[in-house]
C-alpha cells in the first residue's frame, strides 16, 4: 500500500515537473517570438530611416536650398537712413548642383535667364521685406530659396541617382507621381490602349476597361464586359460607384489579377490635371494618349535615356498633325514625385537588398514631405 502511494506521489511530481517545463518552453518560445518580431520591426525602422536619409541626400543635390543673406541686429552703419559696409560686398555667385547643369546641357542662355528671373524675384522680396520692417529698422530676416523651378526647367534625372550612406549603396529613382494615367478620368478608349500596350489580350483589355468604368461610375448599368452591384454582392464586396480612393480597389475587379495589378500600379494615379509627364511616364502610358505613335513614343524614351529630352526635342518628335498629343504631354515635373529607393549592401553586407517606395512633395522651400514604405 505504501509502495502504491509512493508511486502515485512520484507520478504527481513528474507531472508537475512536466507542466513547469511546458510552461517554461512556452514562455521561451513566446519570448523568442517577441524578440524576433522586435528585431524585424527594428530592422524595418532602421531600413526606412536609412532609406529616407539617402533619399534626402540625393534630393538635396536637386533641390538645393540655402539661406538668404541675414540682416543682423542694427548696429553701426545700419538702420534707418544708413547703409552698412556689407552693402558694398558682392554676393557670392550661386552654383547649381552638377546634376542640374548636366540636365540643362546646352540650355545655357535659358539657364541664365531663369537665374536672372529668380534673382530679380529675390531682390523684390528683399525690398518688400524692408518695407514691412519699416524701411530698414532694426530686426532680423531670414529667407530661403530652392532651385525647384530650375529643376522643372531641366526635367527629372533620366537615370537613378546613387548615394552611399552608412556602408550601403542606394539607388534613387524619381518620376512624376501625377504625370501618369488618371484611373478616375481615363475613358474607355484610353484604358484599352493602355492595357493593350501593357501586352494584355484584347478581351482582357476590354474587360478591365469596362469593369473600371463600372466600378467608379455613379450608376448600376453594366457595360458589355463590366461588373456592377449584383456581381460584387456574391463576392461580399460593395461596388464603390464613386471615384476610386485607393488603387488596391482594382483587385476587386473580376478580371484583375495580382500579377496584372503589380505590373500597372506604378502607371496609375487617382487625381491629376490629365497631363502625361513625358520625362518619366512609361511606354504604355505614352501609348494610351490618343494619336501617339510607336515611333514617337520610342523617340521620347530614347531621348530621355540619353538625357536629351527638352521642350524643343519633345516638340520635334511629335508630328504637326498630332497637336492633340502635344496638348496632353508636358515636360515640367509636378510638385508630387514618386520615389523608389533600392538599397544594396557593400562589403560584408553585400547580400542585403531592400526596396522602398513612396512619395515626396516639393516646392519653393524644397522638400516639404516624404513618406516611404518597404515593398
Amino acid at each position: 500500500m505504501r509502495a502504491r502511494r509512493s508511486g502515485f506521489a512520484l507520478i504527481v511530481v513528474l507531472l508537475g515537473i512536466a507542466a513547469v517545463f511546458a510552461l517554461a518552453m512556452q514562455g521561451a518560445v513566446s519570448a523568442r517570438t517577441t524578440i524576433l518580431e522586435a528585431g524585424v520591426l527594428r530592422d524595418r525602422i532602421e531600413g526606412e530611416r536609412c532609406a529616407r536619409s539617402a533619399a534626402a541626400l540625393a534630393l538635396a543635390g536637386l533641390f538645393t536650398m540655402r539661406p538668404e543673406d541675414d540682416d543682423g541686429l542694427s548696429g553701426p552703419g545700419s538702420g534707418a537712413g544708413g547703409s552698412g559696409a556689407d552693402d558694398d560686398v558682392p554676393k557670392p555667385a550661386r552654383e547649381l548642383p552638377p546634376i542640374i547643369v548636366q540636365l540643362l546641357k546646352d540650355s545655357g542662355k535659358d539657364l541664365e535667364k531663369e537665374q536672372e528671373r529668380v534673382e530679380e524675384e529675390r531682390r523684390a522680396r528683399e525690398r518688400a521685406d524692408l518695407v514691412m520692417q519699416g524701411g530698414g529698422l532694426s530686426g532680423t530676416r531670414r529667407g530661403i530659396r530652392s532651385d525647384f523651378r530650375i529643376l522643372q526647367k531641366a526635367g527629372l534625372p533620366p537615370r537613378p541617382l546613387e548615394v552611399t550612406f552608412e556602408g550601403r549603396l542606394y539607388r534613387i529613382s524619381l518620376s512624376d507621381a501625377v504625370g501618369v494615367l488618371n484611373i478616375n478620368k481615363a475613358d474607355d478608349a484610353q484604358l484599352r490602349r493602355y492595357f493593350l500596350a501593357k501586352g494584355l489580350d484584347e478581351f482582357t483589355a476590354r474587360s478591365l476597361a469596362d469593369q473600371i468604368l463600372d466600378w467608379h461610375d455613379s450608376d448600376n448599368f453594366m457595360r458589355e464586359l463590366g461588373a456592377e452591384r449584383e456581381r460584387y454582392l456574391v463576392r461580399g464586396v460593395a461596388c464603390r460607384n464613386a471615384p476610386i480612393a485607393a488603387l488596391e480597389e482594382l483587385l476587386y475587379l473580376p478580371s484583375m489579377t495580382a500579377e496584372i495589378f503589380n505590373a500597372i500600379r506604378r502607371d496609375l494615379c487617382l487625381d491629376s490635371d490629365g497631363k502625361i509627364h513625358a520625362g518619366s511616364a512609361s511606354r504604355a502610358v505614352l501609348m494610351s494618349i490618343e494619336g501617339m505613335t510607336e515611333d514617337a513614343a520610342a523617340s521620347i524614351i530614347e531621348l530621355r535615356s540619353q538625357g536629351l529630352l527638352t521642350r524643343e526635342t519633345l516638340k520635334r518628335v511629335i508630328p504637326l498633325s498630332r497637336a492633340s498629343v502635344a496638348d496632353v504631354l508636358r515636360f515640367e515635373p509636378s510638385s508630387i514625385l514618386a520615389i523608389r529607393v533600392e538599397m544594396q549592401g557593400i562589403g560584408p553586407a553585400a547580400g542585403t537588398a531592400r526596396t522602398f517606395e513612396g512619395y515626396v512633395m516639393v516646392g519653393e522651400k524644397g522638400i516639404e514631405a516624404m513618406g516611404l514604405r518597404p515593398v
